[in-house]
């Protein structure tokens, strides 16, 4: 009989991402392009990574260009392979297992143009513990 899936909270996937921050961490290498306002972002998860992802500032979408991931939320899950595209929801942490060597690109407007990986990272993410104090998502706009 298969089990339901219970999503889990941003507080329980924080508490994952402290525990396995405990152990040594794998390479996962990074890759920006930009094109005429804007932004994609590729990273490469080796299989068998267990992962979080960052709190993003707006809706933005995910691409598998090659893999299988798992990836679950305050929102739900899903697992996706190679060629399916994802909302990545504003608000929302994320918890990943790579089921195979995988690569996904995130793509984000970038009217600016901005080039400078720390003013990107500060433009398109939202610190972790502002993210747990604001259990509504909208009350964290209103200052960002």
């Amino acid at each position: 009989m298969p089990t339901e899936l219970v999503a889990p909270t941003i507080e329980q996937i924080a508490g994952i991402e402290n525990f396995i921050l405990q152990f040594p961490q794998v390479e996962m290498p990074i890759a920006n392009e930009f094109c005429n306002g804007l932004y994609a972002r590729t990273m490469f998860i080796p299989a068998g990574t267990i992962l979080t992802g960052a709190v993003h500032r707006s809706d933005n979408f995910m691409l598998v260009r090659v893999g299988d991931i798992i990836v679950i939320s305050p929102d739900g899950g899903a697992r996706l392979k190679t060629g399916e595209m994802h909302i990545s929801k504003a608000g929302i942490k994320r918890l990943g297992y790579a089921v195979q060597d995988t690569l996904i690109t995130t793509f984000h407007a970038n009217p600016q143009n901005e080039t400078d990986n720390c003013k990107l990272w500060d433009m398109y993410t939202v610190d972790l513990q502002d993210a747990i104090e604001c259990a509504d998502f909208n009350a964290i706009k209103g200052y960002l």
